[in-house]
């Protein structure tokens, strides 16, 4: 009795100091009323850490660009907008008087710049923080007549509408940035430049519709 006694005692010890579990099944008890069953918690190792960590760096790698590139044309397709508007409105200036304006203070436009318009003036700004962007009219030698509207944070990537001769309309970025020539490869559909030069400073213009 008393070496019964003794393994009860050292079993319930067991019990309480490990990461076994008594067996509480009813039957299994009747046949084998300390029996143990050991639950043992699994961790992670190392090279499956190492494994998640590198797919979260695929993923982020290839995520991170796109997502870049859909904010950028987001902003993009605003200086659309307003570059079509200026184009519009100039080109209603000119068949009531015959010639484009001097500046951009006499024309009738739904656009809210950042200043308004006044006499003499060639550019408007427009947005604030990462969203700002300028319009900038060309009038005068050596650059062809032209409306630009373009982003402040990536060189002079844009919307320009040409005026006189082919009466185009480009996308036009610096050779310089990757991400903008990527951007414009992407709405044109054109893999290069149509041209580089088409006064007011050397700038890559692909072609648009």
């Amino acid at each position: 009795m008393k070496n019964a006694s003794k393994v009860v005692l050292k079993q319930l010890k067991h019990k309480t100091s490990s990461p076994c579990l008594h067996n509480t099944n009813k039957e299994d008890a009747e046949q084998k009323p300390f029996s143990m069953t050991c639950v043992f918690a699994k961790g992670f190792t190392l090279i499956e850490l190492l494994v998640v960590v590198l797919i979260i760096g695929i993923l982020s790698a290839v995520a991170l660009p796109q997502y870049r590139k859909a904010v950028l044309r987001s902003r993009f397709v605003q200086t659309e907008i307003t570059a079509k508007a200026l184009y519009d409105a100039l080109k209603i200036s000119y068949l009531a008087n015959g010639a484009y304006p001097p500046d951009l203070s006499s024309l009738d436009i739904d656009i809210a710049p950042t200043a308004s318009p006044s006499t003499g003036l060639t550019s408007l700004s427009f947005g604030s923080g990462a969203g700002k962007y300028k319009c900038i009219y060309y009038n005068s030698a050596p650059a062809t007549d032209s409306i630009s509207c373009q982003l402040y944070d990536y060189p002079h990537l844009g919307v320009r509408y040409i005026l006189e001769g082919n009466k185009a309309k480009y996308c036009v970025v610096s050779s310089t940035s990757a991400l903008g020539n990527s951007l414009c490869k992407s709405v044109t559909g054109l893999s290069t430049p149509s041209s580089t030069d088409l006064g007011g400073g050397e700038l890559n213009h692909y072609k648009m519709n």
